[in-house]
């Protein structure tokens, strides 16, 4: 539920997104974005994340009018852990896969020709850590207001329930600035209910279409506060971008076209250093209609 999975733009961006959310990946950041949407969208994405830890996302997206309706499942596994008695010794031919996941279905409306949007989510969230299962439902609210075309205010309350213990809680304060259609900048402040206040800051550029021919193109790059995680010794990516000592910073970017198909598809990817625990890939393809 902290981790980013399901939108890859938003992670290349530091997760800087409450104010910018919008399609299927803003009923992971704020619901009220859904509100934004024009046309049906459907998402698919899968996220390598750290030791051996994988995840699939999907997200739809359906516009009636001024309310928007949304639906996404998210889903996590890691396998491979083995088996231990109380003294610590590994049991031959034992091991626990871990299964967790989030299905929830969003609603969002635009008031004031379009100045503000206010939206809920109901989520069902799953666990099996290699023992008993449980499952809670919890809520999310969002609203983002938009006195001119150029700013955006957002604000979220995720994952709400009567029992914080189950599962974490988020507010999420975020701003964005958008002087031209070529540039987003954004800032967000958030907190988690098991942690201190954070902060994170996101920019994406993006080169025209009619520049390209075929598409549009986006460079994503963000920064959030984390903690100090070491360095990553395995080379790769993360080495020839010279991010192998660092915490917090992202980097992505984005392509999307009307012309091969007629129909837009995009593809994202997003890349997280995480020091010396690796690095986490997500990529992530959309289709509106």
């Amino acid at each position: 539920m902290k981790i980013g999975l399901g939108s890859a733009r938003a992670s290349a961006m530091g997760h800087a997104f409450t104010a910018l959310a919008s399609g299927p990946d803003s009923m992971l950041y704020n619901p009220a974005g859904l509100a934004g949407s024009t046309q049906r969208e459907l998402s698919f994405g899968v996220t390598d994340w750290v030791q051996d830890v994988r995840a699939q996302s999907v997200g739809y997206v359906h516009p009636l009018g001024r309310t928007v309706l949304g639906l996404t499942a998210n889903y996590l596994s890691v396998t491979g852990f083995d088996v231990r008695d109380d003294q610590g010794i590994a049991q031959a031919g034992s091991h626990v896969r871990v299964r967790d996941a989030a299905v929830g279905a969003s609603v969002a409306h635009s008031f004031l020709y379009e100045k503000l949007f206010l939206g809920l989510s109901v989520k069902e969230v799953y666990e099996n850590n290699g023992g008993p299962s449980r499952s809670t439902v919890v809520e999310d609210l969002g609203a983002v207001v938009r006195p001119n075309p150029m700013v955006a205010v957002g604000a979220s309350f995720l994952n709400l329930s009567n029992d914080k213990t189950r599962v974490v809680q988020t507010q999420r304060l975020g701003v964005a600035f958008s002087p031209n259609s070529f540039l987003n900048l954004a800032v967000d402040l958030f907190k988690d209910s098991d942690n201190s206040s954070r902060l994170a800051l996101g920019a994406e550029f993006m080169l025209p279409e009619e520049l390209l021919q075929v598409g549009q193109m986006a460079f994503r790059v963000g920064y959030f506060e984390a903690d100090p995680q070491g360095e990553n010794r395995d080379g790769g990516l993360v080495k020839q971008l010279s991010l192998e000592r660092t915490s917090g910073v992202t980097v992505g970017l984005g392509i999307y076209s009307t012309e091969m198909t007629g129909y837009g598809i995009g593809l994202d990817y997003a890349l997280v250093p995480m020091g010396s625990l690796g690095a986490s890939h997500q990529i992530q393809v959309q289709l509106r209609f």
